[in-house]
C-alpha cells in the first residue's frame, strides 16, 4: 500500500519546505510550459485501462499506445500503475525513489520495467550495486551522461508544440530529441518537486529480451538464448515478486543530495 504521508508532501523534500505550504503539494506556475506540466503530472490521469491492465491515454493514428507520465506524488499515481509492477513501483516510491515510468509488459514488449531518476551518478551506482546482489535476472539501461533520455522515454517541455493535438509516438520521440538540457531538468524538477541541477536515469528491466532480437549476425545467438529468455518470460511474475521483496528488505531509502 502506498504511504499516504507522501502527499503532504514527503518529508524528504527539504528543498521545498519553505516554498510549498504543507497542505498544497502542487504549485501554481506562471510559465505556460510549467503550468501545463504541473497539470499533466498532478491533475491528470491516463483515461483508459485495457483488460490486460495496460494504462494509456489514447491510441495514436499508427495503432500505438500513448501513456502520460504521472508524478509519484500525484493523488492519481496508484490508478496509473499497472498490476504486474504495482507492488514493485509502490515499494520504490515508499522508499523515496523517483519513479517516472513503468510497464508490466504488453504486445512485443514482454519484459517488465520501471525507470528511476537519480540526482547524482554516485547515487545511481550505489543503487545499481545493491540491486545486482538480488540474484534476479535484470537488464539495466542507464543514461550515459547527465540529463539524457532515450527513444521510447519521451520528454516534451514546449506546450506550444503539443497544444491539444494527440500526437503519435513518432512525433513525441521527434520532439523529445529536440529538448534542451535546461528544459530536461525543469521537466523532472516539476514532476519530482525538486530543485536539482542534473538527473541520471536507470531503467530496470525484468525478464528482458531486449538484447536478444535476431538479425543476420546473431541467428545462432538467438537460437541458443531464446529458451533462456522464454523461461524468464514465463516466470516473470516470480522474478518480479522476488525483486520486490528484495527492494523492501535490502535496499536503503533514497537520500536527497542536500
Amino acid at each position: 500500500m502506498l504511504d499516504k504521508n507522501l502527499f503532504s508532501p514527503p518529508a524528504i523534500i527539504r528543498q521545498y519546505e519553505e516554498k510549498i505550504p504543507v497542505k498544497v503539494y502542487v504549485k501554481d506556475y506562471s510559465d505556460p510550459n510549467e503550468k501545463r506540466l504541473n497539470y499533466a503530472f498532478f491533475k491528470h490521469s491516463n483515461r483508459c485501462k485495457g483488460e490486460d491492465g495496460r494504462t494509456y491515454d489514447y491510441i495514436d493514428s499508427n495503432g500505438e499506445y500513448v501513456s502520460s507520465t504521472i508524478s509519484p506524488y500525484s493523488r492519481f499515481i496508484e490508478d496509473n500503475i499497472e498490476p504486474g509492477v504495482y507492488d514493485l513501483v509502490v515499494s520504490l516510491i515508499n522508499k523515496g525513489y523517483l519513479t517516472c515510468s513503468s510497464c508490466q509488459g504488453h504486445s512485443n514488449r514482454r519484459y517488465r520495467f520501471v525507470t528511476i531518476a537519480f540526482n547524482t551518478k554516485k547515487q545511481l551506482n550505489k543503487f545499481k550495486t545493491s540491486i545486482l546482489k538480488s540474484k534476479v535476472p535484470l537488464n539495466l539501461k542507464i543514461s550515459n551522461k547527465k540529463n539524457e533520455a532515450w527513444p521510447g522515454h519521451s520528454i516534451v517541455y514546449d506546450y506550444k508544440k503539443l497544444s491539444n493535438k494527440e500526437l503519435t509516438v513518432q512525433e513525441f520521440n521527434k520532439l523529445s530529441n529536440q529538448i534542451s538540457e535546461e528544459d530536461f531538468v525543469r521537466y523532472y524538477n516539476i514532476m519530482f518537486l525538486r530543485d536539482y541541477k542534473e538527473y541520471y536515469l536507470m531503467e530496470i528491466r525484468i525478464a528482458s529480451q531486449s538484447d536478444c532480437y535476431p538479425n543476420f549476425f546473431s541467428v545462432l545467438k538467438w537460437t541458443f538464448q531464446y529458451p533462456y529468455y522464454f523461461v524468464l518470460y514465463k516466470f516473470r511474475d516470480y522474478y518480479t515478486n522476488k525483486f520486490t521483496q528484495y527492494i523492501k528488505n535490502n535496499v536503503k531509502n533514497y537520500e536527497d543530495k542536500i
